[in-house]
C-alpha cells in the first residue's frame, strides 16, 4: 500500500503520526526531530546541489522596503545554514 500526499503538511504529519516516512529539509523539520517527533533512520542528512537566488529589478533594488526584504531573507538563510 501506498500513500500519496498533495501536501507536504500532510506528509510530515503522517509521518509524526507513525504512517510512514518524509523526505524534507532539515530548517522545516528540525523541531520535530530535536523534540524526538520525528527521527532520522540513516544518520547525517545529504548535501543539496540546489542553490537559492534573489533577483530584483532595478527599481526595486532602489527601493527601501524591497532591500529590507532582501535582508531579511539573506538573514533568514544564513541562520536557517547554523547548526542547531
Amino acid at each position: 500500500n501506498t500513500l500519496r500526499f498533495t501536501l507536504y503538511t500532510d506528509a510530515v504529519a503522517a509521518a509524526v503520526a507513525g504512517q510512514g516516512v518524509v523526505i524534507g529539509r532539515l530548517p522545516l523539520l528540525g523541531a520535530l526531530l530535536r523534540s524526538g517527533q520525528l527521527v532520522s533512520p540513516f544518520g547525517a542528512g545529504a548535501a543539496s546541489r540546489r542553490g537559492y537566488f534573489v533577483d530584483s529589478s532595478r527599481r526595486a533594488a532602489a527601493t527601501p522596503d524591497a532591500q529590507d526584504f532582501v535582508r531579511w531573507l539573506r538573514a533568514e538563510a544564513e541562520a536557517a545554514r547554523r547548526p542547531t
